[in-house]
């Protein structure tokens, strides 16, 4: 016998049609409200800009749906698919990007990836050297910065200069970036640090120490750059300039560099292996410092020499 289906109330069924008319009527106002057309076409436009300029960001729609306020993401997002400069502020946003301590796989996962205040470093979104920390956020730095320094609060014992600082050094400076002002001779801190592979470019000028290579700013594979490892100076990309410089005699692995030196921004021990003369006490690297006298302008992106040290902004004698 077939199971007689029970029969609707006609009241009950009016009153669920008109509820259920409400409810579709209050979602497609909301839709409007925030614009969840405009969102997910959003979305689809970013992501499409994020495979063209970063390599391996990870799961990139199911990040950008997560991004909260939504109408706050929307209000800036539609420049995202503009450029991949753009995207700094579309994927370094709260919901989007990973918090300190979060697992990552690359820097522009973690929040702060944008200005360089927060880097992926051991798996890990994590605080560089030179950023400022709190007590008890030791865990919050990196592990080769050493950790919070109780008496600097910064991560290291060292502090990074901010954007539009005065520099000397690209490792000084909070974003890891020390650029010549246009049509001066002054350098001075940027704001977004050097672009990884896969950003758009139009000369070497804006890859840092990458390559631009038909567009993009790329790592090469085939030759070691400035400051990078090689065996013989056949390895080094610029072949006329650069010869491989052997820091340690006997030892097999050398550097591409100008001269018999080991040039800016790669690892030093002493002044005299430094093509600059100048190897930066805190940071352990060759790099460039101010003031050869006493009162000479200072900051920590504009190192005294040594035998100097920087007190109250001028360069003064360093303790015994």
């Amino acid at each position: 016998m077939p199971t007689q289906r029970p029969e609707r109330h006609p009241l009950r069924f009016a009153l669920g049609f008109a509820l259920l008319a409400a409810v579709s009527a209050l979602a497609a106002s909301c839709v409007d409200a925030v614009g969840l057309g405009d969102f997910h076409d959003a979305v689809g436009e970013t992501c499409e800009t994020v495979d063209r300029c970063f390599v391996g960001y990870p799961a990139c729609e199911s990040r950008v749906q997560a991004a909260l306020p939504i109408e706050e993401w929307l209000g800036q997002s539609a420049a995202c698919a503009q450029s991949c400069k753009a995207l700094y502020d579309c994927l370094d946003f709260p919901g989007v990007c990973e918090q300190l301590g979060s697992p990552c796989e690359i820097d522009s996962q973690c929040c702060g990836f944008g200005t360089n205040s927060a880097t992926c470093d051991g798996g890990a979104c994590c605080l560089p050297l030179g950023q400022f920390c709190t007590e008890g956020e030791g865990d919050a730095c990196c592990g080769a910065t050493g950790g919070c320094d109780p008496d600097t609060h910064t991560c290291g014992g060292v502090a990074c200069e901010v954007a539009q600082g005065a520099c000397l050094n690209d490792f000084q400076c909070c974003s890891g970036r020390c650029e010549t002002q246009p049509g001066t001779d002054t350098k001075k801190c940027e704001e977004i640090p050097c672009p990884p592979a896969g950003f758009e470019c139009q000369s070497n000028a804006d890859c840092c120490d990458l390559l631009c290579i038909d567009g993009k700013c790329t790592d090469p594979i085939e030759c070691a750059l400035l400051g990078q490892g090689c065996n013989d100076a056949l390895d080094c990309c610029d072949k006329e300039n650069h010869i491989c410089h052997i820091p340690i005699e006997g030892q097999k692995d050398g550097i591409c560099s100008p001269e018999a030196c080991i040039p800016d921004n790669a690892d030093c021990f002493s002044d005299v292996q430094c093509c600059s003369q100048f190897c930066d006490p805190n940071y352990k690297l060759c790099g460039q410092c101010e003031g050869t006298t006493v009162g000479a302008a200072c900051s920590p992106a504009i190192p005294c020499c040594s035998g100097l040290a920087c007190e109250d902004g001028k360069c003064a004698p360093a303790p015994p």
